[in-house]
This record gives C-alpha cells, sequence and structure tokens, in this order.
C-alpha cells in the first residue's frame, strides 16, 4: 500500500473529523516533541489491525506529512513564504481552519500559503492594522462618544497626550489609530501611533482588553 492510499484508507477508517484531528495535531504540535498523544496511538493502532500491518512511530511522520485540506505535501517553509503582518480577528481564525490551516508554521502547504496572501489581498480592509489617519482629539471623540461626561472629565489628559505626541512628530508625520485585534481572544489592543513614511516609528496603546 503505498502512501496515498495509506493516507485514503486511513482517512476513510477515522472519518474527516478525526483524520483532520490527527494530521493537524501530528503536523503542529507532535512534530515539536517527536512523539505521538496517547488518542493517536489508539487510533492508528486500531486502524493498523484492521489493515493486518503496521505503521512504526517513526514513520507516521513521513506517512501522514500531508494537508488535510488540499492533500498536498507538506514541506519547511523557505525565505519565499514570508508571514503577513495582520491584525488577528476571528474572521481570520475561521478561514484559517477551513481553508489554510498549513500557511504558516515549521510545515506548511503551498496550497494552503497560496489560499492564505489571496484570502488576505480580498480582506485587506480587515486585515490592515493602521485603521485611519486622525488627530488625538478626533480619536478619543470617537472611543468615547457613547460616553460623554467621560469624555468631557478626561479633557485634561487628552490636552497633555496632544503635547505629548506633538513634541515627537515631525514634518510630514501622520498620526494614525491602530488596532491589532485578539478582542475575541481577550488580547486586544488599539491605539494611535505616529507614521513615517509608511513605517510606524512610536505608538501609544489607548486600549486593551
Amino acid at each position: 500500500m503505498n502512501l496515498s492510499e495509506t493516507r485514503r484508507s486511513f482517512r476513510k477508517f477515522a472519518g474527516d473529523e478525526r483524520f483532520r484531528k490527527f494530521v493537524r495535531t501530528l503536523n503542529k504540535r507532535s512534530q515539536l516533541d517527536n512523539r505521538l498523544r496517547f488518542w493517536q496511538e489508539e487510533l492508528l493502532n486500531a486502524f493498523c489491525i484492521t489493515q493486518d500491518r503496521e505503521i512504526d512511530e517513526e514513520a507516521v511522520f513521513t506517512v501522514f506529512r500531508v494537508c488535510d485540506v488540499h492533500g498536498s505535501e507538506l514541506d519547511h517553509p523557505t525565505d519565499a513564504h514570508t508571514i503577513c503582518e495582520i491584525r488577528d480577528t476571528y474572521e481570520f481564525d475561521i478561514a484559517q481552519n477551513e481553508a489554510f490551516p498549513f500557511a504558516t508554521g515549521a510545515l506548511i502547504c503551498q496550497d494552503c500559503y497560496d489560499a492564505y496572501r489571496d484570502w488576505i489581498a480580498q480582506h485587506a480592509n480587515l486585515c490592515r492594522i493602521l485603521r485611519c489617519q486622525t488627530t488625538y482629539a478626533d480619536y478619543c471623540a470617537r472611543r468615547l462618544r457613547d460616553f460623554p461626561d467621560l469624555l468631557a472629565d478626561s479633557k485634561l489628559k487628552i490636552a497633555q497626550r496632544e503635547a505629548e505626541i506633538a513634541t515627537e512628530m515631525q514634518h510630514g508625520d501622520e498620526l494614525w489609530e491602530w488596532d491589532i485585534g485578539g478582542w475575541h481572544r481577550l488580547t486586544g489592543r488599539a491605539g494611535i501611533a505616529i507614521v513615517r513614511d509608511g513605517q510606524i516609528v512610536k505608538q501609544w496603546c489607548e486600549w486593551k482588553s
């Protein structure tokens, strides 16, 4: 039985969901310590009994080094496989789980990587960390529009921050609102940043979850 036949047989035996969990755990977590989890050993042993054959633990990492979405072989990333700095969002998590689980990491699938880059290009606004150009007063007004009393009480602090920002800015600099996402997992961060020639040179975190 060749690799493709073994994979097809194991997927049929385990079912799509258990096959997905087996392959992703194997190629993401199990690779790190070079050992199978107990449930993986149990599932693999049960499969081998039905096939009247054995797959030793060392061979497992070769036999099942495959993407469960595309069926493509996994390989180590190269310099061409750059990682995009994007916002951490619920939408990205869903897309990654369903369409490109092996786009990044120690082992990658080229089809996953291509789908990952395409998804980011198609969802550019969702992925952008720099959200919009602003002034600090406008930023605070938007953030506190539902809390007029707090906005009024914060006038002195806002003025102090504006003065701090002014001392850091140079001619041609822009002030932008940034948001790295993570709100769905309670690790959200957002604030304002001085952008010079398209690059953040200084930033302030104003909100966190």
